[in-house]
């Protein structure tokens, strides 16, 4: 009977040890989760848009939109609401629309450099030229 009370017991001590071992584990396992999550959450956070920011950019655009007319088209913007910049690359009728346009955003008031305009390829294009131009909003101090 002793024999078999030995027996049971390191048995016992046995399944003990293994229950502990997939304790440890399952903590380890869990810890492991838990940083992913933190980083996953982290990573959320720094790309979901800042609040402040969109309405930033939103001030931005409403006074460009405003100046727009049919002999000026934008094909892709980039705002830098921190620099408080807008990057348009645009298509007008003419080089006088595009000048034109650029005159007019001047006004929001804004310091408007025109970096590069081409002539569009082909004739039968509507859009005559191509051209990019970057929008600093006044109160950016001139770099």
């Amino acid at each position: 009977m002793a024999a078999y009370l030995l027996l049971a017991c390191m048995k016992s001590y046995q399944l003990r040890n293994v229950l502990r071992e997939q304790h440890q584990q399952l903590i380890e396992t869990v810890a492991q989760q838990d940083e992913i999550v933190r980083g996953l959450t982290a990573r959320m956070k720094k790309h979901q848009p800042d609040a402040k920011a969109s309405m930033q950019v939103v001030a931005m655009l409403n006074p460009i939109a405003k100046l727009l007319l049919p002999d000026v088209a934008i094909m892709n913007l980039n705002a830098e609401p921190e620099k408080k910049q807008v990057r348009l690359e645009v298509k007008a009728l003419s080089l006088e629309a595009l000048l034109d346009f650029s005159t007019r955003l001047e006004a929001i008031p804004a310091q408007v450099e025109l970096q590069n305009h081409t002539p569009a390829k082909g004739v039968s294009q509507k859009w005559a030229v191509n051209a990019t131009l970057l929008v600093i909003f006044a109160d950016n101090p001139r770099r």
